[in-house]
C-alpha cells in the first residue's frame, strides 16, 4: 500500500481534496490521519490506500498527484509499505532498548531489515547474538 505524507500551509478546502482525487481513481483509502499546527500554520496529513483495483500504476501516481500538490504549495513523500528500509542500531549501556527492539523484531512490529548493532558494551552484543 502507498501511503502519502503531507506538510501544507493552512488553506481552506484541502482536507476534501484528497478523498477525492482517490475516488476518482477507484481508490479505497484504509487508513487516514490529520494534524494542525495553529502554531506552524500547518496542516499534516497521511493517507494509507490500497493499490489493489486503483487506476494508477506506481509509477503514474506522482504525476497524477502533482496538480494537487502544486495548487496548495505542498511539499509530500510517497512511500510503499511493502518497502522495507535498513537500519542500523546503536546501544548505549541502558540494553533494555535494545530488548524492546529485539522483542518488536520478533513480533513483527520493526518494519526494517537491521543491518548492523553498534555498542561500546558487551552486554548488547551477547543480547543481540542470542536472539537469532
Amino acid at each position: 500500500m502507498p501511503f502519502y505524507f503531507c506538510p501544507v500551509p493552512i488553506a481552506r478546502g484541502l482536507s476534501p481534496k484528497f478523498p477525492i482525487l482517490f475516488f476518482h481513481r477507484n481508490g479505497n483509502i484504509v487508513h487516514a490521519d490529520q494534524y494542525t499546527s495553529k502554531t506552524d500554520k500547518l496542516f499534516f496529513m497521511r493517507v494509507e490506500w490500497e493499490l489493489n483495483g486503483f487506476a494508477l500504476g506506481r509509477e503514474e501516481i506522482p504525476a497524477a498527484f502533482a496538480p494537487l500538490a502544486k495548487q496548495f504549495n505542498m511539499k509530500w513523500d510517497l512511500h510503499f509499505t511493502d518497502y522495507t528500509p535498513r537500519m542500523a542500531i546503536f546501544v548505549s549501556k541502558h540494553i533494555h532498548c535494545l530488548h524492546d527492539l529485539i522483542l518488536r523484531r520478533h513480533m513483527d512490529e520493526l518494519a526494517a531489515g537491521v543491518e548492523a548493532v553498534i555498542s561500546n558494551h558487551p552486554d548488547a552484543a551477547i543480547w543481540w547474538n542470542s536472539s537469532g
